[in-house]
């Protein structure tokens, strides 16, 4: 019997050493392509430094951040979607990231001009460029010590907004406070009411040359699959709404669009 317990005290203390016991690590962060949009909406790929092959790392989800500064001063938060998550357990909150982990997400500006238009507007004519970070918390394998982890920054070159972007901007702006949904546009979470439809059929009508009109485009269409699995179809007014939205998005010069219109536009096919 002392046997077998000297065995598992083994085995459990080995399962716990694949913890990284210190929390001296730095989040990589590498942009994946160049911003084609006032909006951001650059991919990026985030891994944890200082792992080996047998470590690994608890970080806490809820609260991943992005962090932008415009002006040479502070760090202002994105206050994304991302971070809208809802957990019952302590232990659920945080997931175990290895070194073969890599965390993946994009560059949400709209999130930020959505919460706060002044930053849209203070460079949509010009442009500007900003500096990007990722941070986010890494417990220890007790689960009571936390340190908040910080990438270095990258300087992001955003362009000047186009004449669509700005008069699609003010259009979502006009109506940000009757229909929260909208806060969700840049994000892949599907919310979409049948309220909001008009507002998508507005959008991809008057302003195809923004990046909103895309986003507007993806999540109707998602709307429109809605229920239908992956090998079914859709009644042929839709696939036909359907399969222009895939023209549009497929037009688009922003990587992270054009890779969600096979889902979005499933039930076309």
């Amino acid at each position: 019997m002392k046997k077998l317990y000297f065995v598992f005290f083994i085995l459990f203390w080995t399962s716990l050493k694949i913890f990284s016991q210190n929390l001296n690590h730095v989040p990589l962060m590498v942009v994946l392509d160049s911003t084609q949009t006032i909006f951001g909406l650059n991919r990026v790929q985030i891994i944890i430094s200082n792992l080996t092959d047998s470590t690994s790392v608890l970080l806490k989800g809820e609260s991943q951040l992005f962090e932008v500064k415009m002006n040479d001063s502070t760090w202002i938060p994105i206050k994304s979607p991302m971070t809208l998550i809802t957990h019952h357990s302590i232990r659920q909150q945080y997931s175990n990231r290895s070194k073969r982990d890599t965390i993946r997400y994009f560059v949400d500006l709209y999130s930020l001009y959505f919460n706060d238009s002044l930053s849209f507007q203070s460079i949509m004519n010009t442009g500007k460029q900003i500096l990007f970070r990722y941070s986010i918390d890494i417990a220890d394998p007790s689960f009571t010590n936390l340190k908040r982890i910080v990438s270095a920054p990258i300087t992001l070159n955003i362009p000047p907004a186009n004449q669509d972007d700005i008069a699609a901007f003010d259009y979502i702006m006009a109506r940000k406070d009757t229909m929260m949904v909208l806060r969700y546009l840049s994000s892949d979470i599907n919310n979409s009411t049948e309220e909001s439809i008009p507002v998508y059929q507005y959008c991809i009508q008057h302003f195809p040359n923004s990046a909103i009109a895309t986003m507007c485009a993806l999540h109707y269409s998602k709307r429109l699959c809605q229920g239908y699995h992956e090998e079914q179809k859709t009644n042929q007014s839709n696939q036909l709404i359907i399969q222009a939205n895939r023209s549009m998005i497929m037009s688009s010069n922003i990587p992270l669009l054009r890779s969600r219109a096979r889902f979005s536009t499933r039930c076309a096919d």
